[in-house]
């Protein structure tokens, strides 16, 4: 139906257009490979998200999975010595 394909579109072109444009932003001011950290970072937002929209219940495993991700990419970001 119309409603459907009109509504993919949108996802395709808002999601994904959009999404690409922003990520070809930040890597054109802060380069690849800080630019690749963001990705680290997705699955906390999407649980950030979750509970603040869903009113989802974080669980213990979650919140050691946040201090995992944000270590991880604290430490990939650290420049060597």
């Amino acid at each position: 139906s119309w409603p459907s394909l009109l509504a993919t579109m949108a996802v395709g072109i808002l999601g994904t257009g959009l999404a690409f444009v922003l990520m070809s932003s930040l890597i054109g001011s802060v380069g690849p490979t800080r630019a690749t950290f963001i990705t680290y970072v997705i699955p906390v937002v999407a649980l950030v998200l979750g509970v603040v929209f869903r009113n989802e219940v974080v669980s213990p495993i979650a919140v050691v999975g946040i201090g995992l991700v944000i270590s991880g990419a604290l430490l990939a970001s650290r420049r060597e010595i």
